[in-house]
């Protein structure tokens, strides 16, 4: 184990250096416009006000509670956001080394992770700003890789924690909830193909589905203890479906297109 470790010692820290030099010099930057709409709604919750009640915005609330602890642990500035994305960004490339080093080998790992590190900062992903993509997939990735690990060991507890994982994704952006969908199936495909009964089947999907409602179960009984349970669900889910419903197949597939064009570019 110990030998193990040591291991990952010299990867880990290539990763954190890639991402130190490229997150270093954004840590100042100006705030984008959904960043100043987080870092006020989290302001308000310091003064004890409640979001979707007291601040609106189409967020779920997992993005304002990380706004909030960056302001409680590091000051309420610009640097302190960036750093907390900084934060994030290091643990997501660390995921998805150790994702690929599961899935294949070191050298797929660290290429992963190298290639997350540049890509989350180049400027046409808005990569300067601590928007809820890369919160969210910080928590996907952890799922996937509890999910990998789950999946080899038949362990019920790393699963449950996959679902945890993209239960938190989910209350940190809506789009994670098609991501939980995804892996379910990849839980009932690996089922199939080993061949195990309906009944192991049904009890690794229930323990994924239970473990992927935990975080939205607890924020539920806080909302409604602050008299905000109707807001809550309206604003961040309600209403957040009507407007996304605005895009149709066709436009959502052209800005698909265009951000992959842009990309390569």
């Amino acid at each position: 184990m110990a030998a193990v470790e040591k291991k990952l010692i010299i990867p880990i820290s290539i990763i954190f250096v890639i991402n130190l030099f490229l997150r270093l010099p954004l840590l100042n930057a100006s705030f984008e416009r959904d960043e100043g709409v987080y870092s006020y709604i989290a302001q308000q919750m310091t003064k004890g006000l409640v979001p979707y009640k007291d601040a609106i915005d189409l967020k779920p609330p997992g993005i304002f509670v990380i706004y909030w602890i960056a302001f409680f642990l590091f000051g309420q500035n610009i640097l302190s956001i960036h750093f907390m994305l900084m934060l994030f960004v290091f643990a997501g490339a660390v995921f998805l080394f150790l994702l690929g080093r599961k899935l294949w080998n070191d050298n797929v790992g660290i290429a992963a992770a190298t290639t997350y590190c540049l890509l989350s900062a180049c400027m046409k992903f808005l990569g300067n700003a601590a928007n809820t993509e890369f919160f969210m997939n910080t928590a996907v990735i952890g799922g996937m890789l509890c999910l990998a690990r789950a999946v080899k060991k038949n362990t019920f507890g790393l699963l449950f924690l996959s679902g945890i994982s993209m239960g938190l994704a989910f209350i940190i952006k809506q789009p994670a909830g098609l991501i939980i969908v995804f892996t379910a199936c990849i839980i009932g495909i690996d089922a199939y193909r080993k061949k195990a009964g309906a009944g192991t089947a049904l009890k690794k999907l229930g323990i994924f589905a239970f473990g992927s409602i935990v975080p939205l179960g607890i924020t539920v009984p806080i909302f409604a203890l602050f008299g905000a349970i109707r807001e809550y669900i309206y604003w961040a889910y309600q209403f957040s479906i009507r407007y996304s419903s605005l895009t149709t197949p066709e436009i959502g597939l052209v800005r698909i297109l265009y951000i992959f064009k842009s990309t390569a570019l």
